[in-house]
């Protein structure tokens, strides 16, 4: 699954907070040799469980979550 986020916040700034959490997914620039796909982001749900998926994905949200609300501290 590809995930596009806002503009602003970077996938492999967001990675190393959802890292933290337990949680991970394959940095969009990676898939853009030429450059690009900062804020993009490639998550596979092949392998786990559906629980666990939930789990990852309510733990992305929260790293999304805080990262927007501190980039609109600044």
């Amino acid at each position: 699954m590809w995930l596009e986020l806002p503009d602003g916040l970077g996938a492999v700034d967001l990675l190393a907070d959802c890292e933290s959490a337990g949680v991970t997914f394959v940095a969009g620039p990676g898939f853009f040799p030429a450059g690009g796909g900062e804020n993009s982001a490639r998550l596979s749900f092949s392998f786990p469980a559906a629980d666990d998926i939930r789990i990852g994905a309510g733990r992305l949200v929260a790293a999304v979550r805080n990262r927007l609300a501190a980039a609109g501290a600044r």
